[in-house]
């Protein structure tokens, strides 16, 4: 592979890596995507490495040298199916790189839960914590307005 194709690839994998982690993915889970993006695409002996803040990749493209990636994490949240998806995708990589772009680019712009599912969701958890912590059944309403 070509050394363009080699710092391509590490870019790739470090996009996908970062959106695992600002959408609340574990930090194995990180450097497990990354390492596995590379491999797919034939970079191998890279090393990964990913801290809630920042993310760092480096493998060997060409005559000893080495490429190295570094991003920091910004945004935080919470989206599963976004994680879901990336780790779905880095178990079946599209053939060439430039349509894994096209495939991460469709993860990210991909939309959350509506709202209401989302309240929904929040209100069923809450009355159920609620009867858990050894409330009745009557205190479900009022766990709601804390």
């Amino acid at each position: 592979m070509e050394e363009t194709n080699k710092k391509q690839v590490i870019e790739l994998a470090c996009k996908a890596g970062k959106m695992v982690l600002e959408n609340g993915g574990e930090i194995y889970r990180v450097e497990q995507t990354m390492t596995a993006v590379c491999s797919a695409y034939g970079v191998s002996l890279s090393e990964s490495f990913a801290t809630p803040t920042i993310i760092m990749l480096s493998a060997p493209i060409a005559n000893g040298e080495s490429y190295s990636r570094m991003m920091r994490i910004t945004e935080r949240g919470i989206n599963l199916n976004k994680v879901s998806a990336i780790n779905d995708f880095s178990r079946k990589l599209p053939a060439s790189v430039d349509d894994a772009f096209n495939a991460l680019r469709a993860i990210d712009e991909s939309t959350p839960y509506p709202i209401w599912v989302r309240v929904l969701a929040s209100s069923i958890g809450v009355g159920a914590f609620t009867v858990m912590f050894g409330g009745e059944v009557g205190d479900y309403p009022i766990s709601h307005l804390g």
